[in-house]
């Protein structure tokens, strides 16, 4: 996905690659706590350009090395993602 000034360009992909919808299914349980995630930041970048100004992203982290989900409601949007975290060392 990419979001460049007005537009937003979506690739989507044939065959079930990732699960997404396994993926999605598994992260709208209970919200769990977690020591600390990397992600990358562009990604926010895209999704407050979705949002647009003042609007809220939530993220809901399932676990440990588990995608986060991403949901963004505004008065013209009702939108969710998930986000793989990325391994780091410290």
């Amino acid at each position: 996905m990419s979001a460049l000034g007005d537009s937003l360009t979506v690739t989507l992909l044939e065959g079930t690659f990732p699960p997404t919808s396994d993926l999605f299914a598994k992260s709208e349980g209970e919200p769990s706590a977690v020591e600390g995630v990397a992600f990358n930041p562009a990604y926010f970048t895209d999704y407050a350009k979705i949002a647009g100004k003042g609007a809220a992203i939530k993220l809901y982290f399932t676990g440990e090395g588990k995608p986060m989900r991403v949901r963004i409601t505004s008065d013209s949007i009702n939108w969710r993602a998930l986000l793989m975290p990325m391994r780091y060392k410290d």
